[in-house]
């Protein structure tokens, strides 16, 4: 994580960081110094981006954890379609190495 551009805080509810004093995803006020410990969260996938994300994580050798994330409804040739999301997150150190993965895989920061 670039320390230089921006102070980034850490919510432990969310695991996600945020430049606010308020977690942007869930109120939470209680907001710390990211440690380099700190799984962050990274981004929810459905099951094809999941499965390449996580094969574009390992090929670099970036440390990750996808967990079940519930599921979400699609629409396939008109019939609804469950799928199953994942959410990915990363340690700290490894941050700005898999947000350069997820931008390479979906064009998207």
């Amino acid at each position: 994580m670039d320390k230089k551009k921006k102070k980034y805080l850490y919510c432990s509810n969310c695991r996600c960081l945020t430049d606010c004093q308020v977690c942007p995803e869930c109120g939470n006020e209680n907001l710390t110094e990211p440690n380099e410990t700190d799984d962050i969260f990274l981004a929810e996938c459905d099951p094809m981006n999941s499965d390449a994300l996580s094969a574009l994580l390992k090929g670099r050798n970036i440390p990750f954890k996808a967990e079940d994330a519930g599921s979400s409804e699609a629409e396939d040739q008109g019939s609804a379609v469950r799928l199953c999301l994942k959410k990915f997150y990363v340690p700290l150190k490894s941050y700005d190495d898999a947000k350069n993965v997820l931008f390479f895989l979906t064009g998207k920061n």
